[in-house]
């Protein structure tokens, strides 16, 4: 168990990515801040599956913020933190 893991949904995850911008907009709603995080290079992989990689980033890991509350960014690789 580690405290910094994060879940991320891989890029051809498409059903679950879908998913995504109503979730947002409820969490949204909620007044809870979100963010929409990419990279090619989260981190340490810790568990994975064919939907999604659990990670523990390292310094210099590439997560970079592309957007607020959901937005999104051309040719970035969707991972959702």
């Amino acid at each position: 168990m580690n405290p910094f893991a994060t879940s991320c949904f891989r890029t051809l995850a498409t059903e679950f990515l879908q998913l995504i911008p109503g979730y947002l907009e409820i969490l949204r709603a909620h007044g809870v801040d979100c963010v929409e995080v990419r990279s090619d290079d989260p981190g340490r992989v810790v568990y994975e599956d064919e939907h999604q990689v659990v990670v523990v980033p390292s310094s210099g890991s590439g997560f970079e913020i592309s957007a607020r509350f959901g937005g999104s960014e051309a040719g970035a690789a969707p991972l959702i933190l």
